[in-house]
């Protein structure tokens, strides 16, 4: 009689931890481009909408950029990230509620 072996597997995961440091704070927000990643999220345009108006109005923004990411539950794609980040002083990404 052939003998059965067993898989066992450990639930617990292996975690590889990679430190990062983070991009360094702007002083200032005047005349500085911001870009702006819509969520297609049913609020998430009406939030990043009324973020541009804020951005313009109280803190003297030149420009904002504004760009949807194609898909809730991806990643935004590289060439999306390297444009919004290559163009403008900062990026937010809004979801909404």
């Amino acid at each position: 009689m052939e003998q059965e072996q067993a898989k066992i597997f450990n639930p617990q995961g292996a975690v590889e931890i990679t430190r990062k440091t983070l991009s360094p704070r702007l002083s200032d927000l005047h005349g500085k481009t911001a870009s702006l990643l819509i969520v297609p999220k049913s609020t998430s345009a009406d939030f990043i909408d009324r973020l541009e108006e804020l951005l313009l109005e109280k803190y003297g923004l030149s420009r904002v950029i504004k760009k949807w990411k194609p898909s809730i539950s991806m990643a935004s794609p590289a060439e999306l990230t390297r444009e919004m980040a290559s163009g403008s002083d900062f990026v937010v990404i809004g979801v909404g509620s």
